[in-house]
């Protein structure tokens, strides 16, 4: 247990000690660092005032129980996403063979390296679920504290429970692929289904929340019993359960990858004993070089592909619910704040400025996590072989901001499209699709820019670039601002002609582009040359 603290603290002490050991740029540290903070405490806040909406409702109804199944939705809807983000993750580090030279257990190396990965999942869940314990326990009287400490146990559990089993999804799939020339494409693709699976689920359940006889029957549903009764009773039985269940997984996951430490599991070999070669632009290879080095690793795609996904479901959803359900939603989510009857004056402004808001949330949700923001550092200690080929700096810039446009293209045109039928303005179409492909374009090159000057080379793991990484977060928080901005200066304003607010926004949106591009073919070469 000593060599499993130390160890944790180690990873931690050099995920800081990287963060602040350029003195030069300690104050755009600190910047992104607050940047992080608030659209972190923004997203706090957006699940926050969802669950107040979700008791306030139920206590109305006198059954504040049911606030306990959205609470449960919500955290199997987040145990999903952990298990598919983190399934790509085979754990293969770089420290390895320092690691089993010294004299620690295996697996005390393998539980460390989890741990410090698992605490970044759980500061996550804790942020955004556990404030919901917190104001069912302010909110609904009679309710004891020990409800707040079940609810605290209940994210641990849910954190062990989706680290082990996206362990052992991992570890199974990687001994499953191992004799396959393509085994990191496999892998990729078993974690797009995943996703792809995820984004159904996550579909049918906006779909059938909006009828109220369904919704019961998935109350009804033997887990979602389980999470209310251990919530509001307890029960030695309940309590052996989420405590036995998630640690037996995360024991097996331990387990396993301990007995695949410092081995190779890889075991294909090509029998080819020529060399085929055909020759073909530059640009056009480098574009395939960094699209197969995207494919070929699992958490990279994962990380990057999710909010394209989910950004068009939800689409779907308005496509199909129609806007008046969502508008309907939040009328209840406004009148749940006050103890009288609602102003009369308020649903005028929603209803009024709902298709503004909905664009810009969704185009949020799209650009967030852009493959450029960690496309130079993925490359890691290589990179050097990238640089020692004459090739053009534009080429490499422009490969790489090829692969994101593709990943977002498709989501974005669909997107637009079936957002505009939903909102019942063909004359959005254009108009969406323009900016919507600004913003990928703006948001590649942002990325780009943020992983240049903030570049990771020297990681352990791929996961530290993909999810860790200064100009990932950098880049959410700059692309976070871009679109609240705007949104921001329609609500001041109080503009009313929102084919007029689009068209400025295009304009806003191509300057930008033009003035980032100049910078990336300036500045940006400069920092590359450093590298």
């Amino acid at each position: 247990m000593n060599n499993i603290f130390k160890l944790v603290s180690n990873y931690f002490r050099m995920f800081f000690a990287k963060i602040f050991k350029n003195s030069k740029r300690k104050l755009a540290t600190y910047t992104i660092a607050i940047i992080v903070l608030i659209v972190g405490l923004v997203f706090s806040f957006i699940f926050t005032l969802l669950s107040y909406y979700n008791i306030s409702n139920a206590i109305k109804l006198e059954v504040p129980e049911i606030a306990i199944y959205s609470f449960a939705t919500t955290m199997i809807m987040f145990a999903f996403v952990l298990i598919i983000t983190e399934s790509g993750n085979n754990m293969k580090a770089t420290d390895e063979e320092l690691l089993l030279s010294l004299p620690i257990n295996k697996r005390d190396i393998v539980i460390s390296k989890i741990l410090y990965y698992l605490l970044f999942d759980f500061l996550l869940v804790l942020i955004v679920l556990f404030p919901s314990y917190i104001l069912y326990y302010v909110m609904v009287k009679g309710t004891s504290f020990i409800f707040v400490l079940r609810g605290l146990l209940q994210l641990i559990a849910l954190t062990l429970f989706a680290s082990g089993i996206s362990g052992i999804l991992s570890c199974l799939l990687i001994l499953a692929t191992k004799k396959f020339k393509y085994s990191k494409v496999i892998q990729t693709v078993f974690n797009m289904a995943l996703i792809v699976t995820f984004a159904i689920v996550y579909l049918g359940f906006m779909l059938v929340s909006q009828n109220v006889s369904y919704a019961s029957k998935i109350y009804d549903l033997a887990i979602m019993q389980f999470f209310k009764n251990f919530m509001l009773y307890g029960g030695i039985t309940n309590y052996l359960i989420i405590c036995i269940i998630p640690i037996a997984l995360f024991s097996i996951s331990v387990i396993i990858r301990s007995k695949s430490l410092g081995k190779n599991i890889t075991t294909y070999h090509s029998k080819k004993i020529e060399c085929n070669y055909t020759p073909s632009k530059v640009s056009k290879d480098l574009f395939v070089k960094e699209l197969n080095n995207y494919m070929s690793i699992p958490i990279y795609v994962t990380n990057t592909i999710m909010g394209p996904i989910l950004t068009l479901m939800l689409a779907i959803v308005i496509l199909i619910s129609g806007k008046n359900s969502f508008i309907s939603m939040i009328e209840a989510i406004i009148a749940s704040g006050y103890e009288g009857p609602m102003p009369s004056g308020i649903m005028p402004v929603v209803i009024n400025n709902f298709d503004v808001t909905i664009i810009f949330v969704m185009f949020l949700m799209q650009v967030l996590a852009p493959t450029t923001a960690s496309s130079i550092s993925i490359e890691g200690k290589k990179i050097w072989i990238l640089k020692a080929h004459p090739i053009s700096y534009k080429d490499v810039f422009k490969a790489k901001i090829k692969v994101n446009f593709m990943v977002n293209l498709f989501p974005a045109v669909l997107t637009s499209i079936f957002l505009s039928l939903a909102l019942k303005n063909f004359w959005y179409i254009p108009l969406l699709l323009a900016i919507s492909l600004l913003l990928v374009l703006l948001s590649s090159i942002i990325g780009l820019i943020a992983n240049l000057l903030f570049p990771k080379l020297s990681w352990e793991s791929e996961v530290e670039p993909v999810k860790q990484g200064i100009s990932v977060l950098l880049t959410m928080g700059i692309d976070f601002c871009l679109i609240a901005i705007p949104l921001l200066f329609y609500f001041v304003l109080n503009i009313t002609n929102t084919y007029l607010f689009f068209g400025i926004i295009i304009l806003i949106y191509i300057l930008c582009v033009l003035i980032l591009s100049k910078l990336l073919y300036t500045k940006g070469v400069k920092l590359y040359n450093e590298i």
